[in-house]
């Protein structure tokens, strides 16, 4: 794709913004990707910076550690720079340390605080269940952790070790009692976060223990397998369908669709997925939200198996080609248009192609539309 200067345009995967340069575009897709995940939640971020700021509010209560040595004064938050200080200083390793373990020499005001030795359970809780730690776990529930202490987003235990795909953990937890069906802040289940997480080992287990697989959440009231299918998580896709999750006219086939998933999208209707299904980030049909990134594979797919090439969105009226125009999908257009679209359609404003086009500036498209026969809007 070109811009008027004709330098490189970069068009985002998740969305139909394009950007003219690497500059504004790199950022961008970090917001997409969210390379810096949280140890404790597993809340992704952006920026390692975002993260450092995130997990700072996990210790919020700024428990400090004292040297366990007699006579000694010295103190920190962090665990590591107290048993640094106590090899460097006293000259002893932490195995020295026995069961003396580590002195809180405050506790700064939380009546709600679980303090064991200037350790805050509920955080080492989180922390033993996101490291997959069952030993941890199971020392910190003896000496009163809970499973089901909540961090800030309302994750229990149970949450973070799904998310984390750690199997042995999540076992320990439903054995010791843990609601497989509790919900966070946003209504999300322990499955849930298994699914996004991409842990199979862990999506079947839940399946097995009789996790809701029909659970959802607030955003576009997601359901697991529609996670699944976003992600392109085949596996986990075909060990939901095994429990007879209703589909069939759900959103899920478009989500698929819209992230270029063909094996998802060719085993959805395999299994009797609406081509017409409206779903995606612009509740579209799977064709057109495939469009919105210019999935060919996808697009080629789902024309094979009959989708119409004239269907509306919910909302705003568009084709498959308004939208395939407004990312400025050059591929995309030449095999709707190869097909026959219609390029005179007009979405809910009264905009063709044609005008969608030359309001995104999109120079290239306009010429291949104009090529192809349309009419000059402004005529």
């Amino acid at each position: 794709m070109e811009t008027k200067a004709g330098a490189e345009l970069f068009s985002c995967s998740d969305c139909p913004r394009a950007f003219a340069g690497r500059r504004d575009y790199n950022p961008h897709r970090k917001k997409h990707d969210r390379p810096y995940q949280c140890h404790i939640c597993a809340a992704k971020f952006a920026l390692n910076a975002d993260l450092k700021r995130h997990t700072a509010r996990h210790k919020k209560s700024n428990v400090k550690l004292s040297c366990p040595e007699s006579g000694c004064v010295f103190t920190a938050i962090r665990k590591d720079h107290i048993l640094r200080h106590f090899r460097k200083v006293h000259g002893q390793s932490s195995k020295d340390l026995g069961n003396t373990g580590l002195r809180a020499p405050q506790t700064h005001g939380s009546n709600n605080l679980k303090l064991y030795e200037g350790v805050d359970l509920d955080f080492e809780m989180l922390q033993a269940a996101g490291q997959g730690d069952p030993k941890a776990l199971t020392a910190l529930i003896s000496r009163g952790g809970s499973i089901t202490t909540t961090g800030e987003l309302g994750q229990t235990p149970l949450h973070v070790a799904s998310k984390m795909g750690h199997v042995a953990t999540v076992r320990l937890l439903l054995e010791l009692g843990a609601d497989i069906n509790s919900r966070d802040k946003d209504e999300q289940t322990p499955l849930l976060w298994a699914v996004e997480g991409g842990s199979d080992g862990v999506v079947a287990l839940l399946l097995d223990e009789g996790a809701h697989s029909d659970s959802k959440y607030y955003f576009h009231s997601n359901t697991p397998l529609m996670c699944a299918a976003k992600n392109g998580y085949t596996s986990a896709v075909k060990l939901l369908l095994d429990k007879r999750v209703d589909f069939t006219d759900s959103p899920t086939l478009a989500w698929a669709a819209e992230n270029g998933h063909t094996d998802v999208i060719q085993l959805l209707l395999s299994k009797g997925a609406n081509v017409e299904s409206l779903g995606g980030s612009w509740d579209c049909t799977p064709l057109a939200c495939a469009a919105t990134n210019g999935h060919m594979d996808a697009m080629e797919l789902l024309l094979n198996k009959g989708a119409n090439i004239e269907a509306r969105s919910k909302y705003t009226g568009w084709t498959p080609l308004h939208v395939a125009v407004m990312g400025g999908h050059i591929a995309a257009l030449e095999l709707l248009l190869g097909k026959g679209a219609n390029t005179e359609a007009r979405d809910r404003s009264a905009r063709t192609a044609l005008l969608v086009a030359t309001e995104r500036g999109h120079i290239g498209v306009v010429e291949l539309l104009l090529g192809k026969g349309a009419r000059d809007w402004m005529t």
